[in-house]
């Protein structure tokens, strides 16, 4: 296929949502995608582009910043077609396989993973009352979902049926776990920071108690996370329980 046409694709693919429905989720999205590369595999205007089209309007849905290897991987499928091995209906299970599997591992390394630990980073600009943290959240968040997405678009589509494979090697569930330490380690960090003017000049027993309240925090969220708790129970939780700490410390003041 040309690299022309294959550029198009990858550029059209980025608005994999903006047709999202109900019925079938993002399939308009994709179907425009890859119309360029169906025009150039089947002829523009035959009778095989428009059964094609019908049959790519089947739902899809994804993880939108995975979804880069998987368009490639399809498209390398829909090039060889029937005399490359991949019927239709053969087709379509990979389509499904593939959505379905990169869609779980997409969430977690995205939702569950790089967005709160860039979201708390964020956090601590916004505390110090700059855009400094909203600026480095929106380049760090774009710059590692665009290249994946670009990146593993020409993996897909120079591996084809390989493309779980080269998804093994980027190790994004581990990845993932990592991300999730660090995002409750410096959840901890920040509760410390939070707490720190509240504390002021208190009895040093009073802050001992505190520190040693943020490394059971710390420790304790990442006992939870290894068990598999949702990191956005964090943080939400650790905001409510900092914000009634702050209460019974007032409380007991007065």
């Amino acid at each position: 296929m040309k690299k022309v046409t294959l550029g198009r694709v990858l550029a059209r693919s980025f608005f994999l949502q903006a047709a999202w429905n109900y019925i079938g989720h993002q399939n308009l999205g994709y179907t425009s995608a890859i119309w360029p590369a169906l025009e150039e595999i089947h002829g523009a205007g035959t009778p095989d582009l428009t059964r094609a089209a019908v049959r790519n309007l089947a739902s899809f849905n994804t993880q939108p910043h995975l979804s880069g290897p998987i368009i490639g991987a399809l498209l390398r499928a829909e090039e060889a077609g029937p005399s490359g091995g991949f019927s239709p209906e053969r087709l379509d299970r990979f389509r499904l396989a593939l959505t379905t599997a990169f869609a779980a591992i997409g969430d977690g390394f995205f939702w569950n993973g790089l967005l709160p630990a860039l979201a708390v980073v964020g956090t601590f600009g916004a505390l110090r009352g700059s855009l400094a943290g909203a600026v480095i959240f929106w380049i760090m968040f774009n710059m590692v979902h665009v290249v994946i997405r670009v990146g593993g678009f020409w993996q897909g589509y120079r591996r084809g049926l390989d493309v779980a494979r080269a998804l093994d090697r980027w190790q994004l569930p581990a990845v993932s776990f990592r991300i999730r330490y660090f995002t409750a380690g410096a959840l901890g960090v920040l509760s410390a920071w939070i707490l720190a003017p509240l504390i002021g000049s208190r009895p040093y027993n009073e802050i001992g108690l505190a520190g040693a309240a943020t490394a059971l925090l710390v420790s304790g969220g990442a006992w939870l996370i290894r068990h598999r708790l949702p990191v956005e129970v964090l943080w939400y939780g650790i905001p409510v329980g900092l914000s009634l700490g702050y209460a019974l410390i007032g409380y007991t003041d007065g």
